[in-house]
């Protein structure tokens, strides 16, 4: 029993690997003396940090279309409406409309537009947007709100009203 292991161990003795020749067949440049990057999960010399395609082995590194993400993994572009416009810039997702037509200019294609010739953004064509409007249904491009109540004054059925500035001061004659 002795001698058997006395033997066993000189075989695994005689098979040992230093940690140099266990990891030689991962590296790519192992011929060379060269360190393999610190971490490089598909094993193509290149470390994750400036991997183009960090899970898909590509040494190259080719980017045909220079956007970050290297040929061997990115995804072919999609049409899903099949109107020839890929998806990302296609201003009708889902309906397809090759012309891409925008008659108001808010984003969405006039295919799929639930209103195609109202300018979402300046409802009354006053040329302030409907956020800072503060009479977005009628025009009033002077944004005039003489009592300061934060409704332009051709919107105001009340001017010097609740809200105004001079029923915050005194509201007596407000009430």
């Amino acid at each position: 029993m002795k001698r058997s292991l006395v033997v066993l161990c000189m075989a695994v003795a005689a098979f040992a690997v230093t940690p140099a020749d266990a990891f030689a067949h991962h590296r790519p440049d192992h011929d060379n003396g060269q360190q393999p990057p610190a971490s490089d999960v598909d094993g193509d010399g290149i470390g994750d940090t400036t991997d183009n395609c960090r899970y898909t082995y590509n040494p190259d590194q080719s980017d045909s279309d220079a956007n970050g993400i290297g040929d061997a993994c990115q995804e072919p572009p999609t049409d899903f409406d099949g109107d020839g416009v890929v998806d990302g810039p296609d201003n009708c997702y889902g309906t397809p409309n090759a012309d891409q037509t925008d008659s108001d200019g808010d984003g969405n294609g006039d295919a799929c537009d639930q209103r195609p010739f109202l300018d979402d953004n300046d409802k009354d064509l006053d040329g302030v947007p409907n956020y800072t409007d503060n009479c977005d249904s009628v025009p009033n491009s002077d944004q005039a709100d003489s009592d300061w109540d934060g409704i332009g004054d051709v919107c105001d059925t009340w001017p010097g009203g609740p809200g105004s500035i001079w029923c915050r001061v005194d509201p007596r004659p407000c009430a």
